[in-house]
């Protein structure tokens, strides 16, 4: 993908995971070489939430899970030989006059 664009996307309150994406489709989860730090310096935590009374149903969890269903079914569409475009043929008023 060299010479490609691509958009990393994360959560500034946890730097370890980013997500690579090319074209508005995601490719895959970054990894991390070296973490100095986890949070970025200039983000102030938000409060604590109240904890809300137990249901027995893990609503993140079951967003998690169907986070990660649809980012698979979004993978299983990518054709990798397609993500390379043929290198665009210079226009006649792009192309520079021979000088004599």
């Amino acid at each position: 993908m060299r010479g490609q664009t691509i958009e990393l996307r994360y959560d500034p309150f946890d730097l370890a995971q980013m997500e690579v994406y090319f074209r508005d489709t995601f490719i895959a989860m970054a990894e991390v070489e070296r973490l100095v730090t986890t949070v970025h310096p200039a983000v102030t935590p938000d409060p604590g939430p109240v904890p809300a009374p137990a249901s027995g149903v893990d609503y993140l969890a079951l967003l998690r899970l169907e986070r990660e269903r649809l980012r698979q079914a979004q993978l299983e569409g990518i054709h990798f030989s397609r993500l390379t475009a043929a290198p665009a043929q210079p226009q006649e008023q792009d192309r520079a006059d021979p000088v004599d």
